[in-house]
């Protein structure tokens, strides 16, 4: 599963990079940071971002998950951080699926 998340998430930010300029592109490593002072996100960009690997997700495994919920803005650390901690916690969200 987690290959297919990491590519979940290099297709979401390919699709956002689209419209982007190329010297605002975002780097689809997961150190890359989503907020904070170093993004190149404001906020309106990153909930394109979530919804397209929200897109991607319902695309790509069938499975319809909500990323900016409750949950997620209620956890000790952000899942919002990183492009990696964002693709830990889909990790963690269909895992518990599996197990429900």
């Amino acid at each position: 599963m987690e290959e297919k998340v990491e590519k979940l998430m290099r297709d979401a930010v390919a699709e956002f990079n689209a419209d982007r300029p190329s010297d605002q592109q975002l780097n689809d490593d997961t150190l890359t940071p989503l907020i904070g002072k170093s993004t190149l996100l404001d906020s309106l960009d990153l909930v394109r971002l979530i919804v397209a690997v929200e897109e991607q997700i319902q695309d790509t495994l069938d499975i319809r998950l909500t990323l900016a919920d409750e949950r997620a803005m209620s956890e000790s650390s952000s899942p919002f951080r990183t492009l990696g901690s964002l693709q830990d916690y889909i990790l963690q969200r269909l895992s518990e699926q599996d197990d429900g």
